[in-house]
Formats: C-alpha cells, structure tokens, sequence
C-alpha cells in the first residue's frame, strides 16, 4: 500500500502540472500525438507503471484516451481533464486506495487508538454535531415549549431513543431523565420491559404492545426510518408515543450507501419529511441539511470530515426567508445544496390533535393519507 500510495503522489504532481498548463492557455491539447500535454503525461506516468497498471485493469482507458483526439473545440482542455481525473480515481479503486476506512452512513475507524474527527465518517460527525446544536437550541430558542426543561426542580425530559446509542449522552447532559426515559430495541418478541426501561418490538406496531399510558416529551430518532418498510405508518406511531407539546428529534439520510438494520428500504427527502409529519399531525419548527456534492461524493467514497472544511458537511437550515423581487412578499427559499447527504429536523406536536387525527385509532395509525380521503 505504501508503494500504491507513492505512485498516486507521483501521478498528482504530474497531474497537477498539467492542469497549470492546460489552466494557464500555454498549451493546446489536441490528442495523444507525440509533444502533446496529454503525451507527456501519459509517458510520465507509464514511467511509474500506472499507466499500464490500470489499462490492464480496465481495457476501456485506452479507447477513452483515444476518443481526446477527436475533441476540438473550446471544451478540448476540460474533456481532457476530465479524462485525466476519471483515470486516477478508477486507479485508486482499482489498487484499493479507496474506498477509505470510513466507508459507510455511520461508519467509524475501528481502528485501537482511533480517537479523532479521522475515525468518524461524515454521516457520524454530521449526525453528532448536530445533535450538539439540538440540545443547545433545546436549552434556549425551545425552553418555551418544554416544561421538563424549564423547572429548575425537574430532573429531566422523559426520553425515547432507538437503541440507546446517545441516550446516555443526553442523561448526563440532564436533557433526559436517568429514571423515566426508555430505549427502544428491534425484536420480533414484542414486550414492554419497565424494569430495565426498554420496549422490544417494531416501532411500526407499537400500539399492539407499547399501553396508551406510556408517553414521552421526547422521541430521539436518528437515521431510522429508512429501515422502515412503512415509514408513513412508522410517524404516526411515534407521534402517539410522544406527549402533547413533546419534542421529536428526527434525521434520515437522503444520499448514502445501502445498509441493513435489519433491511434498508427508502431514501427520504426533506419534501418527504415534511408530508410524513403532516399526515401524522405533526409540526415541523425547522429542517437542515448537511454536504454538498463535494461532501457527499467524499462520504461515499470513505473519507473522513477533516478532509473537508467544517462549513461544508456542518447542518445547516435547509430554508431562509427572502423577499420576492416581483410581489415583495416573504417567501421560503432553499438554501441547501441538492446534493446534500442528510436530512435533519427539529419537530414538535401541538398541545391539541388536529380534526382527524386519532393516535389510539388502529384503523387510523395503519391507514395512508389515501385511503382516508377514499371514505
């Protein structure tokens, strides 16, 4: 791998000169022809033995360096580039540079001793930075609504969170109550365990095993819904098991790879988010968003966020206000890369049901939106 890793060097540098001629106008790339720019740096990496190296690999590059003769044009110098880069990234798959370690939504380095940003990938440090902001707008934009908060005498916020994974975390903040909050575990053996406060089951059936009496003021649901196979049915239900007023933290990615917890079945947009919330009576305070296509191809290939500048794969609002310059009226307007990796939400469910809504209603819980405007 170190030798690997030195050849990629040596093909970035030379790559790297290219593009400073080619950027710069001092050369015209007219193909493959000996005293060309694309010559030279083929000759210059065949001297390293990449240039064979991946043609053996992968036949197609010979055809594709063929067809640069053929450009002409103001658009020669980018297709040739772009060659160039597509050549070096099929090497680095090819010789196993990449995919990185952190391959993965939620990936991690385990590697012992990995302690640093570089042993978490994207998805996870994106996940985790924004669960850092969550709590803090808890603390202050949200202590309004959240009377468990608020009270100097309580002892936290009952709590919900699938599998437990922050759960502690949020307990030794004092967000949740170490004595009334709950995990909740995929098991097919549905039961209520109030000894050690953890519901096994699927989410997607608690009213068949979770009493009316159990409710929460928050519902922490972190990148669970895309291994919903019903995950219209899956909202409503945690909109049941949370209290009037409750707090619902929720994300799910919308560019990832597939990854099986037990099955992976949908990538959900924001637009998707918010129909899921409103057909289960839920209000949505606020929507981000975190990597751009730079992040998000980053992510897919492995690396880690130190690769990247913090602004890029940090959550940030998916909409801003701004004035129509025609009717000079208020409107919302994405601020959101389309390429972003995931989609995070702050909501919350009103004090009052809405007309319609029956959360203890089987019928109601298990029926889409469809079918309610079919009676």
């Amino acid at each position: 791998m170190e030798s690997a890793s030195f050849a990629i060097l040596i093909a970035g540098a030379v790559i790297g000169a290219a593009i400073h001629h080619l950027l710069t106008g001092a050369v015209h790339v007219k193909g493959l022809q000996f005293g060309t720019e694309a010559h030279s740096v083929v000759s210059a990496l065949s001297e390293v033995g990449l240039w064979k190296a991946v043609n053996r690999a992968d036949s197609v590059w010979t055809h594709r360096w063929a067809a640069i003769k053929s450009t002409q044009g103001p658009h020669a110098k980018r297709v040739a580039l772009q060659t160039w880069f597509a050549w070096l990234h099929s090497y680095a798959y090819h010789t196993n540079i990449l995919p990185a370690k952190l391959n993965g939504h939620l990936g991690y380095d385990r590697t012992p001793g990995c302690s640093s940003s570089t042993c978490k990938s994207l998805g996870r440090r994106s996940q985790e930075h924004f669960l850092e902001e969550q709590v803090r707008r808890l603390r202050t934009v949200y202590s309004s609504r959240l009377p468990c908060l608020r009270n100097a005498s309580s002892s936290g916020c009952s709590c919900l969170e699938w599998d437990g994974t922050y759960l502690p975390w949020l307990q030794q903040l004092g967000v949740c109550s170490k004595d009334a909050s709950y995990r909740l575990v995929y098991d097919p053996k549905e039961r209520v365990d109030t000894k050690r406060r953890i519901l096994y089951g699927d989410l997607q059936r608690g009213i068949e095993f979770i009493p009316a009496s159990l409710k929460f003021d928050m519902v922490w649901c972190t990148s669970v819904f895309e291994h919903l196979q019903y995950p219209h049915v899956g909202m409503k239900q945690l909109a049941r098991l949370t209290r009037p007023g409750g707090f619902v933290s929720w994300s799910v990615p919308w560019i990832a790879a597939w990854h099986s917890s037990p099955k992976d079945y949908f990538r959900i947009s924001h637009d998707g988010l918010e129909t899921l919330a409103r057909d289960a009576g839920l209000d949505v305070a606020e929507i981000y968003a975190a990597g751009n296509r730079r992040v998000t191809v980053g992510s897919l290939q492995g690396y880690g966020a130190d690769y990247f500048g913090e602004k890029e794969w940090q959550p940030r609002k998916m909409f801003a206000k701004a004035r129509n310059s025609k009717t000079r009226k208020l409107e919302r307007k994405r601020r959101v890369d389309n390429f972003y990796m995931t989609v995070f939400a702050d909501i919350f469910k009103p004090s009052t049901p809405r007309a319609g809504i029956q959360y203890e209603s089987s019928r109601w819980l298990y029926s889409s939106r469809l079918d309610l405007l079919r009676d």
